[in-house]
């Protein structure tokens, strides 16, 4: 009886501690798709921003005639981002992946 006893003791502990692995790996899944959402959605904004600025510079380069297509064209995105101030500082001030609220990574997720 005492070795049931035991035998039934440990099965418990073992179903536990398998219990808390599970959990555990659930956790670190989670937190890994929530950090892959935040990333996203940091880059989905940076990429949407520089896809606005970008046609508003070609729009008025190209209305002042001030430089070629081509040389349009061969902006990057530094570029673009350091032809004025205010440029730099909205794309500064562009939200970054740790500054999405909970809700905002849910909804990816």
């Amino acid at each position: 009886i005492e070795d049931n006893f035991k035998a039934r003791v440990n099965a418990v502990k073992a179903l536990d501690a398998e219990e808390r692995r599970a959990k555990k790996a659930a956790k670190e899944e989670l937190t890994a798709m929530e950090s892959a959402a935040r990333e996203r959605l940091a880059t989905e904004g940076r990429e949407a921003f520089m896809a606005t600025k970008r046609e508003e510079v070609i729009e008025d380069i190209k209305a002042s005639k001030e430089y070629s297509v081509e040389f349009i064209e061969s902006l990057n995105d530094e570029d673009i981002i350091d032809l004025d101030d205010d440029t730099k500082a909205e794309y500064e001030a562009l939200p970054t992946a740790e500054s999405f609220n909970k809700a905002e990574v849910n909804a990816v997720v």
